[in-house]
C-alpha cells in the first residue's frame, strides 16, 4: 500500500513523524468525491465478478446528507 500511496503522494512515508506533521485527509479530501464514485461503480459489478470493493462511500453518504440537514434553517 505504501508504494501505491506514493505514486500519489510522493513524500508519503508510513512514519509517526510524518503522520504527526502532515493531515492525510486533508491531503486526501480533493480526492473523496472521485473515490467515491469509483465504489459505487465497483458496488455494481456482480459480486461473484469483484476482485475487492469497499462500502466506506455509503457511509459518505450518509454523513454528507446527515451534515446538509444540520445546515438547513429551521421551519
Amino acid at each position: 500500500m505504501v508504494k501505491e500511496l506514493q505514486a500519489h503522494i510522493p513524500d508519503y512515508a508510513k512514519m509517526d513523524e510524518y503522520l504527526r506533521k502532515n493531515n492525510l485527509c486533508r491531503l486526501l479530501e480533493a480526492r473523496l468525491p472521485q473515490a467515491m464514485e469509483r465504489g459505487k461503480r465497483l458496488c455494481s459489478i456482480p459480486e461473484d465478478e469483484r476482485v475487492c470493493y469497499s462500502e466506506v462511500f455509503k457511509l459518505l453518504d450518509l454523513l454528507e446528507t446527515l451534515g446538509a440537514a444540520e445546515r438547513q434553517p429551521p421551519e
